[in-house]
C-alpha cells in the first residue's frame, strides 16, 4: 500500500528528528 508506506516514512522521519 502506497499510503501505508508514506505513513511509515513519516514515522521514521519523526523518530529521527526526536
Amino acid at each position: 500500500m502506497f499510503f501505508l508506506d508514506v505513513i511509515f516514512s513519516l514515522v521514521c522521519m519523526f523518530l529521527l528528528i526526536i
